[in-house]
Formats: C-alpha cells, sequence, structure tokens
C-alpha cells in the first residue's frame, strides 16, 4: 500500500496552548530579570534580560511547535520523492522487495568493474527487460527471437481457468520433437499441477498430412490425458472449412496469447523455432480464443479414446 504524505497536525484549541506560552515566556522574563539583577543591578541591563529572555523564550515555542509539526511532513515529503517505484507500482501489485532488488542490482553493476562481455550482457537484458515491460504496461505485444523458455513455464504455473492450446505436429511430435526435450517435460509437469488446482487444459494436436496415424502421437495422446488435460486430434486435409493456416498457439485464461513460429524444415533437423510473441491485445487474443472454439469443435477424439 501506497504511503500517504503526512499532514501537519491541527491544534484542536490554539487558546490554552498560546496562555502557556504566554506564561512560560513571562517567567523566563523574570528569571532574566533576578538573575541579572544580582549580577550587575546598576544600569538598565536587567530590563534588557528580561526582554531577551522573554521573547526567546516565546520564540522558542513557536520554532519547537511548528518543527514537531512540520518535520512529519516534511519527512514524508522527502520519502515521497526519493521512492517513486512505490508510488507507481502499488496499484499493480508488483512486489516492492523485488523492486528494490532490482534496483539495488543495477547499482552495484554500475559500480563495479565488470569484464567487457558482462558489461555488455547486463546492458543487454536490461535493454529486453525494458521494452517486454513496456510493451506489457501498454498491453501489445513482446517478442522473443529464438525459443522461449521461461514465458512458457510463468504463464502456465500462473494460469487461473484455462489453457487452450494448438500444437503443429512437425513442432511438438515431429523430428523436433519439442515435448520430449526438457523444456517440454518442464511444460507438461506445470500443466499437470495446475490441472490438479482446477485449470482446465484443452490442447488440438494438427497432424501432419504425410503421418497422420502416427504412434508417437498416440501415446502423447494418452499421457496428456491421463494428466487430465483434454485432448483432440485435428485432420487439416479433411477441413476444408478452415480457411485460416494453421498456427502453434497457446491461450491462458483468455486472455494472453503465446505463440510461436517455425522455421520452414531444413535437412533431417526439422524446424526450430524463429521467434516467439507474447500477445496482449485484448481483441486479437479473442480472435485467437474463438479460432481455438472453431477448430475444438472440428477436431475428433483422440486415436485411443
Amino acid at each position: 500500500m501506497a504511503r500517504t504524505r503526512p499532514e501537519p497536525e491541527r491544534l484542536e484549541n490554539p487558546e490554552p496552548v498560546l496562555l502557556s506560552r504566554i506564561l512560560l515566556s513571562a517567567v523566563a522574563a523574570f528569571l532574566g530579570f533576578a538573575v541579572t539583577e544580582l549580577i550587575a543591578p546598576e544600569g538598565p541591563w536587567s530590563l534588557l534580560a528580561s526582554l531577551v529572555f522573554g521573547i526567546g523564550a516565546f520564540l522558542l515555542q513557536v520554532l519547537t511547535g511548528f518543527g514537531r509539526r512540520g518535520f512529519t511532513w516534511l519527512e514524508g515529503l522527502g520519502e515521497d520523492r526519493h521512492r517513486p517505484a512505490e508510488a507507481e507500482t502499488s496499484g499493480a501489485g508488483l512486489p516492492e522487495e523485488t523492486i528494490a532488488q532490482l534496483v539495488g542490482g543495477l547499482r552495484r553493476i554500475e559500480a563495479a568493474r565488470l569484464p567487457e562481455p558482462a558489461f555488455q550482457l547486463a546492458k543487454s537484458e536490461l535493454a529486453r527487460m525494458a521494452t517486454f515491460f513496456e510493451a506489457l504496461g501498454d498491453s501489445t505485444e513482446a517478442t522473443y527471437e529464438g525459443e522461449d523458455r521461461d514465458w512458457l513455464l510463468a504463464l502456465t504455473r500462473w494460469s487461473h481457468t484455462s489453457i487452450e492450446a494448438v500444437s503443429l505436429y512437425s513442432v511438438d511430435v515431429g523430428r523436433h520433437h519439442f515435448l520430449a526435450g526438457d523444456l517440454g517435460r518442464r511444460y507438461l509437469a506445470e500443466q499437470a499441477r495446475v490441472c490438479d488446482r482446477g485449470v482446465r487444459i484443452r490442447r488440438i494436436h494438427v497432424l501432419d498430412a504425410a503421418d497422420s496415424h502416427g504412434e508417437e502421437l498416440r501415446e502423447i495422446c494418452r499421457q496428456q490425458r491421463e494428466l487430465g488435460i483434454d485432448v483432440r486430434i485435428l485432420n487439416p486435409n479433411d477441413q476444408a472449412t478452415l480457411a485460416e493456416p494453421m498456427r502453434d498457439v497457446v491461450v491462458f485464461d483468455g486472455a494472453v496469447s503465446y505463440e510461436t513460429t517455425p522455421a520452414a524444415e531444413s535437412g533431417g533437423d526439422g524446424p526450430i523455432i524463429v521467434a516467439t510473441r507474447l500477445v496482449l491485445k485484448p481483441e486479437w487474443v479473442r480472435r485467437r480464443s474463438a479460432w481455438f472454439g472453431e477448430l475444438w469443435e472440428a477436431a475428433t477424439e483422440p486415436f485411443d479414446a
């Protein structure tokens, strides 16, 4: 919660305060007069001392009262000026501890004498993070060159209601075999955990025209159904009405579209992911979710259903 700037104290009834200040000033003036009479009874020094003591005591009380009330307000003003991150992010729910840790790390890097490659890496990561947060803040899209790892796992882990996935055979099961790799296994493990939390996961495996009854896909469908994932199969050759090209897409909670772009196959290595997009544009995500719904209705149960 953002801290509000303290307001100066307000005296409910200023008359008793003023009276007490006058009395204390009078006492100080009397003491000044008495002491001066004992030390230098000749001349006007006693009168001058009483005036100085009395006026000084009154001003001291006024300044002390103002300082006591005003210091809290000034202290809050200074904190507001030096803590912009807290004020700007309190509404977003971003963890302040993490923000402070990031700022502290940047300051240490700035002061440290890093080797040139490490320093350039830090600059590159900072620029990437700035672009990423700017894109998310504007609800547009962020792009990662190559195959992402962290976005996919984090989005799966923090899904609350649904995950809708269209998986291309050439990427997930074919020669590239995403699901057989380390990231694919971690991805399935995260899906199993969110299924246990009640998140509904629906996955459409789009067949390859040359291998529409592959044994690998049969086994993958069986494993995913055991984890609680609803699986269907789509043969694009049987669906002439589906005009849009097939894409590898995952829609999280109907609000975030995670899209990968595979490269064209070359030789026997299979496709690789050349780019990953994270799209937050509401209209775009709605269209992706509606497209998934059309594919789901056209798809069929797995081989061993």
